[in-house]
């Protein structure tokens, strides 16, 4: 199978007090269907070989694309904040914030899970979660969990709310190489650190406690 994320937008979402119907078809399921690669109703503004970043207006579509079971995060980089929403069992954010003296650090100590995947809900779980239907609406964006469609994609939706430069956006997710051991892959821009250790442990959702991001050394 061919490999490829894409980032699309798929259902009818409420943005600014308006609905947005997106291009028949195109849905966040985890799958990434054979309209939603080729389809010309949305611009693209980029592509790799395990990935595809498309616009719509007020959104940007996200898909992933890769060759073993993985998980997803996409980063916007602004000048003076890191936004990581993370897909996996669950869907959370965290922020990363700018001190004086220009060291970074999570602005809570650890990630805010506010969506979770049913089938990953235990009895004693009294959490109140977003449901899946309401999460973009309250949130800017979503993405699918991992029991969505196939264990090898995911599929994000983002507001240019919060990713005002498509080129300030990261994506990662786990990819085997070529001694087929599973790796964390960065695309659309260079890794988070110099430090691949740490970058690996914000995509699994897990937080240092003062990281320095490439790019703004």
């Amino acid at each position: 199978m061919s490999r490829l994320i894409i980032i699309t937008f798929c259902f009818l979402l409420t943005f600014g007090g308006q609905a947005q119907k997106l291009p028949e078809g195109y849905k966040i399921d985890g799958s990434i269907s054979w309209l939603e690669d080729p389809d010309k109703k949305m611009e693209e503004v980029a592509r790799g070989e395990n990935y595809l970043i498309k616009e719509y207006e007020d959104l940007y579509y996200i898909g992933i694309r890769t060759n073993t079971v993985t998980i997803g995060n996409i980063y916007y980089l602004d000048d003076d904040k890191v936004v990581v929403m993370h897909a996996s069992a669950a869907l959370g954010a965290i922020g990363f914030l700018k001190s004086a003296d220009g060291q970074w650090a999570p602005e809570a100590p650890k990630f805010v899970w506010t969506h979770r995947d049913p089938a990953y809900i235990s009895e004693d779980d009294q959490t109140d979660y977003i449901p899946f239907e309401d999460y973009y609406r309250t949130f800017d964006w979503v993405a699918n969990t991992i029991t969505a469609g196939s264990s090898r994609e995911m599929e994000f939706v983002v507001s240019k709310r919060i990713v005002k430069d498509p080129k300030d956006l990261r994506i990662s997710f786990s990819k085997l190489n070529a001694e087929g051991k599973s790796e964390v892959v960065f695309v659309n821009g260079p890794p988070l650190t110099k430090e691949p250790e740490v970058d690996t442990k914000i995509h699994n959702g897990y937080l240092p406690e003062q990281v320095e991001f490439l790019h703004y050394q």
